[in-house]
């Protein structure tokens, strides 16, 4: 391993100083000013209710405004990033790194085509032999195993990558993702100095990986290196949305972000490269007290092993300027919302672990960030419904307002009025100012504008991404307070396969069904606030819309004609639009898998019934996995009498009679697959289901054999 540490500069103890002291004298002048208003008004219960709601929020926008702040300033000084590229000559010999791709449920060609995509990224760099990739399946859909297997097999066979591409698939998915990738390392890490975990939809360019490694190498107390996945490949317009708004923003957030937290930083659980050994000696996950949702096994991972790294000594980065790293994201507000009423649970399960014994102070900044991150939106829900009942209460007592004089130095002669709106133009201020610098850092930099589309565009796209978040904040508002809600009273969540193609969109049906309760909110809210006090009601009339047309919006945002009608008219772009790499490109294009023309049964079970170069492959790969990963097979207590009634079932019946558990196990047993192959091909007619028949003079039509 190389030893010299050239790469990594520590950040100074005066950044993180500095940094917090901006957000505490910004959170200061808000709080202070909304303190001074209920002064000159009269406290009353609900008014120190309020003033401690907004305290804690307009804390956590300034916090977030900081991040734009140093960000800009410090792109457009040209610093770099705490730590930076690696020297040229820095050598890969004598290891090898695994990339992890873990799937559940997920469509075998689109993960095989990213993993192909990547691969030959890689092998243009001459630097391919250094790298393995295994695909860790927790997939519970007995068809998509299947097709899994013929996949990985096809993948291999095409790219030449036998002994290069693993394939493998869990038969207890125990903690999820987490344990998925712990099983790899007790079965396979020590052979590894390193691995980089991808999520399903992961892409990234060879270079890209190869980077990794050798900062890694010339720092060798770096346990985890964090990449930037760049959003791609969104079609509708909710997903170019958000595309364009992480793509524009996040440069200058995120160098806001590496300011304060230096070797403290962060992981998202994907597109990262970890030190395998301290990974496996210090980060196993803690079980929470009590039940879940909030207690039990911890679902937000990667948050929690950054901090157990940080607690051992080991250095987690960003490399907030390294390209080449993407990602999908939900196509639809129901697919994002889904999405977040997993992290939601998650993050909760963080306040547990706030006072770890051990962790480092920034990672417990960390931890709060993300819970912080959805109980906000619940503390915006009881600050406006609080709002309300203090007009209604002003209202009602049929009282004059009697304004005292400011407490607050030049606010002197300020009327109610002005001061009021002092406080608005604040927290505007500071939730708007960070959109502005990010724009005009886009401006500014000629090569980057021009990839947006030009100045104008991107100043409209801006504009019009405003609007668009303006409209969707009071939905995710009620969501986020209803997941945060329901986790607290113990109503957990599954585990189901993120949803990525774009399809049809949703259905005005559907939509209507999922965001009823907050468009019947807006509708009342609207109605009563005009009643109490109608200027109130204008004030607010923003969030209102927002509510009362949270299912016209799902449904419009969540078409693809919609966004390619901003694509083709220059809105919304993005560098991996406007200069598609290579990868993506590939990914794109690709079909891992022959088309051949399908067998008459459905499904992945009868192909690896019928087909022997399906069943040789699953049988093969049943036996094989057994003895690399040393398991059990665990058939949930079925007996071999069991099996063979199940069995008999799936021949004089057909596979549509089979319930998904029994097809499991059928399909978990190498014996049992390896018989019913014989059988189905040896069993007279009169034996067989009609589908069996059906079947077999399709495929005798068109095998290739």
């Amino acid at each position: 391993m190389a030893t010299t540490n050239n790469v990594a500069r520590m950040a100074p103890p005066w950044t993180k100083q500095l940094f917090f002291s901006c957000v505490v004298v910004l959170a200061i002048v808000g709080v202070v000013l909304f303190a001074d208003f209920f002064w000159r008004t009269g406290w009353s219960p609900l008014h120190r209710v309020l003033w401690c709601l907004y305290a804690v929020l307009f804390g956590y926008i300034a916090f977030g405004c900081m991040h734009a702040v140093f960000g800009f300033f410090r792109l457009r000084a040209g610093r770099r990033a705490w730590i930076s590229p690696a020297p040229p000559e820095t050598p890969l010999d004598g290891f090898s790194t695994a990339v992890l791709v873990p799937v559940y449920n997920e469509d075998p060609e689109r993960v095989f085509s990213g993993v192909a995509a990547v691969y030959e990224s890689l092998e243009k760099t001459g630097k391919g032999q250094h790298f393995d990739f295994f695909i860790l399946s927790d997939t519970t859909d007995p068809d998509k195993w299947v097709e899994e297997e013929r996949t990985w097999f096809r993948a291999c066979r095409n790219l030449g990558a036998l002994g290069r591409i693993f394939y493998r698939r869990r038969e207890r998915n125990e903690g999820k993702k987490a344990g998925n990738v712990a099983s790899f390392c007790r079965a396979w890490g020590k052979r590894y100095r390193y691995m980089i975990v991808f999520d399903a939809d992961s892409v990234m360019s060879g270079e890209t990986l190869v980077e990794m490694v050798k900062r890694m190498e010339v720092n060798p107390r770096c346990g985890l290196l964090q990449t930037v996945p760049a959003l791609a490949l969104a079609e509708t317009l909710f997903g170019r949305m958000f595309q364009f708004a992480a793509r524009l923003y996040g440069p200058v957030f995120l160098a806001g972000l590496d300011y304060w937290q230096g070797a403290n930083g962060n992981y998202w659980g994907h597109n990262a490269i970890i030190r395998v050994a301290p990974f496996m000696e210090h980060c196993e996950l803690p079980v929470l007290p009590g039940k879940p949702p909030l207690g039990g096994q911890v679902l937000s991972h990667d948050f929690v092993e950054a901090a157990l790294l940080r607690r051992a000594g080991w250095d987690v980065w960003l490399a907030p300027e390294l390209g080449g790293s993407y990602e999908e994201g939900p196509p639809d507000l129901i697919e994002a919302a889904k999405r977040d009423r997993r992290w939601c649970q998650g993050n909760l399960q963080h306040a547990m672990l706030l006072l770890a014994q051990g962790f480092r102070g920034l990672s417990r900044i960390h931890l709060a960030n993300g819970v912080l991150g959805y109980v906000a939106s619940l503390l915006w829900l009881l600050f406006m419904l609080g709002g309300f009942s203090a007009v209604w209460q002003r209202v009602s007592s049929e009282l004059s307002i009697i304004a005292l004089p400011s407490r607050v130095p030049g606010m002197d002669g300020v009327s109610l009025q002005h001061h009021g709106i002092a406080i608005f133009s604040l927290t505007m201020g500071a939730l708007f100012l960070p959109k502005i610098l990010c724009l005009v850092d886009v401006i500014l930099d000629r090569d980057r504008r021009r990839t947006y589309g030009g100045a104008v565009k991107v100043a409209l796209s801006v504009i019009l991404e405003t609007l668009f978040s303006a409209l969707l904040a009071p939905v995710l508002m009620w969501l986020h307070s209803c997941f945060v809600v329901s986790t607290l009273f113990g109503k957990g969540v599954g585990w189901a396969p993120q949803k990525r193609d774009a399809g049809q969109g949703v259905s005005w049906g559907v939509a209507f069904l999922s965001f009823m309760v907050p468009m019947l909110l807006g509708l009342v809210w609207s109605v009563l606030a005009y009643r109490v006090e109608p200027l109130y009601f204008y004030w607010v009339l923003p969030v209102l819309i927002g509510l009362i047309l949270a299912p016209a919006v799902c449904v419009i945002t969540s078409r693809t004609s919609w966004g390619q009608r901003f694509r083709r008219a220059g809105f919304l772009l993005t560098p991996e639009e406007t200069e598609p790499p290579v990868e993506l490109l590939a990914l794109d294009n690709r079909e891992v898998v022959e088309r051949t023309a399908p067998l008459a049964a459905p499904g992945g079970l009868a192909s690896a019934v019928l087909d022997p170069y399906v069943n040789a492959l699953h049988v093969t790969l049943l036996r094989s996995h057994k003895m690399a990963f040393d398991t059990e097979k665990e058939l949930h207590g079925c007996t071999a009498s069991h099996l063979k009634t199940i069995t008999e079932k799936l021949l004089s019946e057909g596979s549509g009679v089979l319930t998904p558990h029994e097809r499991m196990l059928l399909l978990c047993d190498a014996d049992t697959m390896a018989s019913i192959h014989r059988d189905v091909w040896v069993r007279p007619a009169a034996k067989l289901a009609p589908e069996w028949i059906k079947a077999m003079r399709g495929y005798s039509r068109h095998a290739q054999y």
